[in-house]
């Protein structure tokens, strides 16, 4: 085979690499929890302001995922883990503080970052992107649900106050998905399963969309989703096989731990 023949099959490979992955620029990314949840390159705490904006910073981000709690005086806060202690300065829950004692508590990671109350971050400053609400409902500490009426409350008031920010729920507990949805916001249901939604109930049928581990799920059943009118979003991402496992399934968006990794298999 000559140097000419050789030339024309690394240009039809190229070429072909990146037709392939031009198929890929329907799936929107958000990095997890910020910038990633438990994964080494992720630099800052997860759901801290410094880890929301670098993610936010990266050409071809599309926005973040994010946990809500709400402390004790009704704003709400952003931790993953129920109990403070897990990974804060602080003890207890988040629903037994009031804001006033999470300013003061920050993350035992390197960086020491500050808890950070959602309304707190500077929207403006973030342009037209999106932020994936994941909302946890439950109260660790007294085993109770937290107060909805007061949690939409405080939903409605941040959408009505940063109208360039897409903001879409995220939630496991069916029973808020309606309610939500009354509201006129855009609510997504978590499932671990897929037999969670393969007879979807009424209030299955309000959500806009479902978020699905990657495991869960295969093309076809992602593409039978969507020909229902309902969003893809896969989640439980971390290595470059899992990356472009999820890619090939082509769903709407992909929550993932390692951002910077996912913008290059997408590109």
């Amino acid at each position: 085979m000559n140097y000419k023949t050789l030339l024309y099959f690394a240009l039809i490979t190229v070429i072909a690499g990146s037709c392939n992955k031009d198929r890929f620029l329907t799936t929107d990314l958000f990095g997890h929890a910020g910038n990633g949840l438990e994964i080494a390159n992720s630099v800052y705490h997860n759901n801290s302001k410094e880890s929301i904006e670098l993610a936010l910073s990266l050409e071809g981000s599309n926005g973040v995922e994010v946990d809500v709690r709400m402390s004790a005086d009704g704003a709400l806060w952003l931790l993953h883990e129920d109990k403070l202690e897990t990974e804060t300065s602080g003890s207890g829950c988040v629903s037994e503080k009031t804001s006033e004692e999470l300013r003061s508590f920050h993350y035992k990671s390197a960086n020491q970052e500050k808890l950070v109350e959602l309304a707190s971050l500077p929207f403006s400053n973030y342009g037209e992107t999106t932020f994936l609400l994941d909302v946890r409902h439950y109260n660790g500490c007294n085993l109770e649900t937290i107060d909805y009426e007061l949690f939409i409350q405080k939903i409605i008031e941040l959408i009505a106050q940063n109208s360039s920010i897409n903001f879409i729920i995220v939630t496991n507990f069916e029973t808020w998905i309606p309610l939500f949805a009354a509201e006129g916001v855009h609510v997504y249901f978590e499932v671990s399963k897929l037999d969670q939604i393969n007879n979807l109930s009424t209030n299955l049928q309000l959500a806009q969309g479902f978020a699905i581990k990657n495991d869960a799920i295969e093309k076809d059943e992602v593409q039978k989703l969507q020909n229902e009118n309902k969003k893809v979003i896969i989640f439980e991402v971390r290595s470059p096989k899992k990356i472009r496992e999820a890619l090939k399934k082509f769903p709407d968006g992909l929550i993932t731990d390692d951002l910077r990794a996912t913008i290059i298999e997408k590109y």
